[in-house]
């Protein structure tokens, strides 16, 4: 099917359709030009189990024809059984981009109901993305983690050293859990890290279950902790000394994607990473639970469609916590201070904030800024400049336009779980309660 060009002077629009992980995930992103503006619409159905490409139309042809109703966009057309996707009187669809797994199909297909060629979607597509995402953000540490339901795997995005052979070059080093460790997980680790009593039995049936299903939502709050806990214990197995350094400057970044970040709230899934990988300093957080960004960076390098840059990652999560060493006792003042948004000079717009040791706080904020703090003796945050006001000494970082809250971190280092679920309820459902986003 041929598609019209639309006037690059008023707008474009792209479908990408992605299957993988035991859903299809839809995401139809549209542009104005005039305005300069864009906008993104969202799906994910379920797969069934014995899906497979010869069944990829007819699914195609119901859940489009399904969503059309919903969003108010005329995406499917139907003429004597036969379903294209088409022109709505907007002209808001302007081509599409199919993306399959390698579990679905081994070869592309064509999609009739798309007009296209499907592409396959392997395990490089991820390390393509991590580094276009590097290089955008302008990073110098980039942790990528991939929570996939039969492996999961984590990239270390660093630059090459100076007077290095490999000075000003990406280095890319790749990790991964393979499904034969993850399924003795629930056994070994993941009952001193729940904060739901459970019989062991029924957190390996349960978690089992879930992953078998490849399911794509979760509203019981006990496998959702059961989810985190198996998160959490299965990078506690990752060792590397990289981890021992991320966060000691301001310009690192953890970017999380995969089935289970999808399935799991952000707060659950931020907690599980950097507790499992044990994570500490000052860096920016971004989970895709929407799967945006290996379809972004799949249609930018063909040409087909630009996705703008806060578009794939609209939250973005500025962290900063205490350095090991320097934590002090559990509810003591952790920190004073105050959040300062940029071209404001009186000292009564700040939003004043201030912190106890053992807990986590997180701030919205809009626009541009900084974050002021005067932390008590016994702490110590890194990577944060020091500055003078008045009288008083800060220690001090930016967040961009693009932040949407700012964390900071006071738990002891290191965070202690266990040794069962009675003594972890009370502190991870307060953790939790101090991260940004719904639970």
């Amino acid at each position: 099917m041929q598609f019209p060009e639309l006037p690059v002077k008023q707008g474009d629009s792209h479908l990408f359709v992605t299957f993988s992980g035991g859903c299809a995930s839809f995401l139809l992103v549209s542009a104005d030009y005039q305005q300069v503006l864009t906008s993104v619409d969202t799906f994910v159905a379920p797969l069934s189990r014995a899906f497979g490409a010869d069944q990829a139309d007819l699914f195609l042809a119901k859940s489009l024809t399904a969503w059309s109703a919903d969003i108010g966009v005329d995406l499917v057309g139907c003429e004597d059984d036969l379903c294209m996707m088409s022109l709505s009187e907007e002209g808001r669809v302007g081509g599409a981009t199919l993306l399959v797994s390698p579990e679905y199909v081994a070869e592309p297909f064509h999609s009739v109901v798309l007009g296209v060629e499907s592409q396959v979607y392997d395990e490089k597509t991820h390390i393509d993305a991590a580094v276009k995402y590097f290089d955008a953000y302008g990073f110098s540490r980039l942790i990528y983690v991939v929570l996939d339901w039969d492996t999961i795997r984590v990239l270390i995005l660093t630059t090459g050293r100076v007077h290095s052979h490999r000075e000003g070059k990406t280095i890319v080093r790749e990790m991964h859990i393979s499904g034969e460790f993850l399924d003795k997980i629930p056994e070994t680790m993941v009952p001193s890290l729940l904060s739901t009593r459970m019989r062991k039995d029924v957190l390996i049936d349960a978690l089992s279950n879930v992953r078998d299903r490849k399911v794509t939502a979760v509203g019981s709050d006990d496998v959702r902790d059961v989810l985190r806990g198996y998160v959490t214990g299965a990078l506690f197995g990752m060792k590397d000394p990289e981890f021992q350094v991320f966060g000691s400057k301001s310009d690192h970044g953890l970017i999380v994607t995969g089935d289970i970040a999808r399935v799991l709230p952000e707060k659950n899934t931020i907690l599980s990473v950097i507790d499992g990988l044990q994570l500490r300093g000052r860096y920016s957080i971004f989970v895709d639970r929407e799967q945006r960004g290996v379809p972004a960076v799949v249609a930018s390098e063909s040409g087909a469609f630009i996705f703008p840059l806060p578009d794939i990652y609209p939250r973005r999560y500025e962290y900063i916590s205490t350095q090991k060493g320097g934590s002090g006792k559990n509810g003591q003042t952790a920190f004073r201070g105050r959040i300062r948004q940029q071209g404001c000079v009186d000292d009564r717009d700040d939003i004043i904030i201030v912190g106890q040791t053992g807990h986590v706080y997180s701030f919205s904020v809009q626009g541009a800024g900084n974050v002021l703090l005067q932390p008590s003796k016994s702490v110590y945050f890194p990577a944060m400049e020091k500055v003078m006001m008045g009288e008083d000494v800060y220690v001090t970082t930016e967040y961009s336009s693009q932040s949407a809250s700012v964390i900071v971190d006071c738990r002891t280092i290191p965070v202690v779980y266990g040794p069962d679920a009675l003594a972890n309820h009370q502190r991870i459902s307060e953790w939790l309660r101090g991260f940004p986003g719904e639970q």
